[in-house]
């Protein structure tokens, strides 16, 4: 049974990161040059069941790494910004991939960066 999973994009950081990487899709040479080659198959399945490539991530923290391992393909994602419910996602895949990371959304002010999900595509990152 499918879980549900519910991250804010809060600060002026995290909204511009939906902007980056939820609102418009990632550019393709940023995801396919961070990965190996021999992910290459599953990517192109994420970008045809996703329409595109989209992700998000978190930076590593006491809650975040156990939920993000606690993911699987297939659970909902929600985003709340604004006291509101914006956007909503399948996870298709969950990478840890700091080149990714960086390539998409840089660093924070501690040179921490963020874990990814590929969703319909979210590195620790998901896709939606």
């Amino acid at each position: 049974m499918p879980q549900i999973f519910i991250f804010t994009a809060g600060n002026p950081e995290a909204r511009q990161h939906l902007m980056d990487s939820i609102r418009n899709p990632i550019d393709l040479d940023k995801v396919f040059g961070s990965f190996p080659s021999t992910d290459r198959e599953e990517l192109e399945r994420i970008r045809e069941e996703g329409n595109g490539f989209y992700a998000w991530g978190a930076v590593p923290g006491l809650r975040n790494i156990p939920t993000w391992e606690t993911m699987e393909r297939g659970d909902y994602v929600l985003c709340v910004y604004d006291s509101t419910y914006g956007y909503v996602a399948r996870v298709l895949a969950k990478y840890q991939n700091e080149r990714f990371a960086r390539r998409v959304w840089d660093e924070d002010e501690d040179g921490r960066t963020w874990y990814a999900d590929l969703d319909s595509s979210w590195i620790h990152c998901w896709s939606l």
